[in-house]
Parts: structure tokens; sequence; C-alpha cells
């Protein structure tokens, strides 16, 4: 299970990384004097190879099991995790209202979204509610 809580802290620097660079090269924040080497490819290699260690330690799991009920318990544990995941989900959709009115709706993102245009718009969460915010450099 560690190895879960380290893929998936990659997978989020990862995801922060090209999401930082973005917010940059749109101008919403100052540019780092320290680039990424391989930028954006190395933020997509990344998580790819991420995806290639979780289905090798799914593969060596499976195998080092010879006989049946040791596969089941190793099927328990590979389904588990999906269904941990769905479970924190469905809770986070029944609770947010709740945060969100104790929060005084500042539960959305705290930088500007930015589309794939390279357009800056509002703090809103909604794309019915997101106007274009101008230009913000």
């Amino acid at each position: 299970m560690s190895t879960v809580g380290t893929i998936v802290t990659w997978f989020s620097l990862f995801v922060c990384q090209l999401r930082l660079r973005r917010l940059s090269d749109a101008g919403v924040i100052p540019a780092s004097p320290f680039r990424m080497p391989f930028h954006p490819y190395g933020s997509y290699v990344g998580p790819a190879f991420l995806a290639l260690v979780v289905l090798g330690v799914v593969i060596q799991g499976w195998k080092s099991s010879p006989d049946f009920w040791g596969k089941t318990d190793f099927i328990a544990v590979v389904i588990r995790v999906p269904i941990v995941a769905l479970i924190m989900q469905f809770g986070w959709s029944r609770v947010r209202r709740g945060v969100e009115e104790h929060t005084g709706g500042q539960l959305g993102p705290k930088w500007p979204i930015i589309d794939r245009n390279g357009r800056v718009h509002s703090h809103s969460t909604k794309a019915a509610d997101r106007e274009p915010a101008g230009d913000r450099k």
C-alpha cells in the first residue's frame, strides 16, 4: 500500500507542475527561474511511467502466489483501492455543499482557470458561470 501513496504523490507533482507552467505561460504568475527539464514531455512521460510501475506491481503480485487462494487475497487488495476511492468520492459529493456553505464559497481554485486556448477565466468552478477575466498580465 505504501507504493500507492508514493505513486499518487508523484502523479500529483506532475499535475501541479503542468498547472504551474500553464499559469506562468499565461502571465498570471511570474516565471520560475528553475525550469523543469524536458517540459512538457517529462510531465506526460512521468505519469505514463508510473502507470507502468503500477502494472508491474500488479503482475508481480499476481505471479507471486502459486495457489488460487493467495491470488484471491491479491485480487481483494487490488479491488479494494478503487472501492475506497469511490467511497471517498461519494462521501465528498455528500458533504461538499455543507463545506462550501461553511467556507463562504471559497472552495474553488485560488488561481484563475486557463482554457486550452490560453484564455484566463474567473474563479468559478462551474462552466456556465465562467466569464473571461481579461488580460491579467
